[in-house]
């Protein structure tokens, strides 16, 4: 797939942050904040099934409320971020299309 199809993709995407992405996100960050100094940060792997079961257990009325500020803080981090792949134009920085990019 060439950059320009590419970044058309992203700018054209409406794929959206899930619920559980940012459940997962949030998790992350507060169980990695009670991570003792000095040691290494847990990765999502080795939280995962937990994470899971926590969320498994909640209603849908707790997941809307456990997500709402992440899921929106996650998605203008997305939007961003394709945002700037779509603007960086092309990759090989030798042509004038930076902006358009080429075959």
């Amino acid at each position: 797939m060439s950059f320009k199809s590419q970044s058309r993709q992203l700018k054209d995407s409406s794929k959206k942050v899930s619920c559980y992405a940012a459940f997962t996100s949030n998790q992350m960050k507060v169980l990695n904040a009670e991570t003792p100094k000095g040691q290494p940060h847990q990765k999502v792997n080795q939280l995962l099934k937990m994470i899971a079961e926590k969320w498994g257990k909640m209603t849908e009325e707790e997941r809307v409320a456990a997500t709402e500020e992440d899921l929106v803080a996650l998605t203008i981090i997305m939007n961003a971020n394709r945002e700037a792949v779509v603007m960086a134009g092309c990759p090989c920085k030798k042509c004038s299309n930076a902006r358009d990019g080429h075959e």
